[in-house]
């Protein structure tokens, strides 16, 4: 147990795909206008039915906040409100909401807006919002406090086009674990006790910081040994911008040359595990070795199975789409870029410089 409890801060030590860490430091959110997320549903509310869907821009809101303040100025219950993904507070964040309101009669929004909160669009549809049903962000980040030493900028620009040709290591970032990871160290606490916490929210938060931290482990294990982008006898395979997997035959060659070629392309990715109840998708070589990483961790293994929390899986890379850049004034640089659900801008620019 004492091992488990001594890996805050775990973000620290991850391995960077470069095998280092970035030599420049910057300035991220120095105010909400530098952090931009738009959230795009990738579909259209059919115009009709018992769920108002509520496309909202909040700036220094964060989700669970703006969901509250949504439903009392709707004058409904907080369960009547639901979001697709979790946007941070010091930004400046678009996000989907569904408000179960009965009827299609024009709801007046007003009681929503303030100088923080906007209304970008609203309609109505037949079924409610479900979590994670967006298909991604798009980011819009200026990174300050550069400087314009000789060197640093070329040293950045590098950095990018190898993101841009071969992506990053898809990590959970530290939002997902906490302020100076205090939820891991909740979550610990649990598995001490055996006991998840009684309020749904909190589980997930406790199920959720327990297999991000596995993830992240695994993932910094195979890419200090060279294999994070490589296959190994066993592994599993994220099609990009989609939530398909699959287990090819290796062990035919014609199969093996398929799947290094499409994973050279960018076309799939070497995927990890989610770890929880359920047989480990993977096999052979990349079982063992995940086996062995997770060894020192058997109680969080343990703790999850019990509480039947679902085994799934997550790609150990992602190369982000449309990702340009420019530099403005005063070494302060611009990024832009749109990533799938579920994979964290902070992760990137990790890759770029030290926040």
């Amino acid at each position: 147990m004492s091992v488990e409890l001594n890996l805050c801060p775990h973000i620290e030590r991850l391995a960077y795909a470069v095998g280092e860490a970035p030599s420049v430091s910057a300035q991220l959110k120095a105010v909400p206008e530098d952090f931009i997320v738009e959230e795009v549903l990738g579909f259209s509310p059919c115009g009709e039915g018992e769920h108002l869907y509520i496309h909202v821009k909040a700036i220094d809101y964060n989700t669970e906040f703006l969901l509250s303040h949504i439903a009392k100025g709707l004058g409904v219950s907080k369960k009547s409100v639901v979001y697709s993904g979790l946007k941070d507070r010091y930004a400046v964040a678009s996000q989907w909401f569904s408000v179960h309101l009965s009827g299609n009669a024009h709801v007046d929004l007003t009681p929503i807006l303030n100088e923080h909160v906007a209304i970008l669009e609203a309609a109505r549809n037949l079924k409610k919002l479900r979590r994670g049903a967006h298909k991604g962000n798009r980011f819009t980040i200026r990174l300050k406090g550069m400087g314009n030493e000789e060197g640093q900028q070329d040293a950045i620009n590098e950095r990018i086009h190898l993101i841009q040709r071969e992506g990053f290591p898809n990590y959970f970032g530290p939002q997902r674990f906490g302020r100076n990871e205090n939820n891991i160290a909740n979550a610990m606490r649990s598995v001490a006790s055996g006991r998840s916490p009684k309020k749904r929210f909190e589980r997930s938060i406790t199920f959720s910081a327990l297999r991000s931290l596995l993830f992240n482990i695994s993932l910094s294990e195979r890419i200090s040994d060279g294999t994070w982008k490589d296959a190994l006898e066993g592994d599993v395979f994220a099609l990009s911008g989609t939530e398909s997997f699959f287990t090819p035959d290796t062990s035919n060659d014609e199969e093996k040359e398929g799947v290094d070629t499409r994973l050279a392309s960018g076309d799939i990715a070497v995927a990890g595990v989610l770890y929880g109840d359920g047989e480990l998708p993977q096999s052979g070589i990349a079982a063992e070795k995940l086996l062995a990483t997770f060894a020192p961790y058997s109680s969080i293994m343990e703790f999850l199975v019990a509480q039947r929390v679902a085994m799934s899986v997550r790609p150990y890379s992602v190369i982000p789409k449309e990702l340009s850049y420019e530099w403005e004034s005063g070494g302060v640089l611009k990024l832009s870029f749109f990533l799938p659900k579920g994979v964290f801008a902070t992760s990137l620019l990790r890759e770029l410089v030290a926040c």
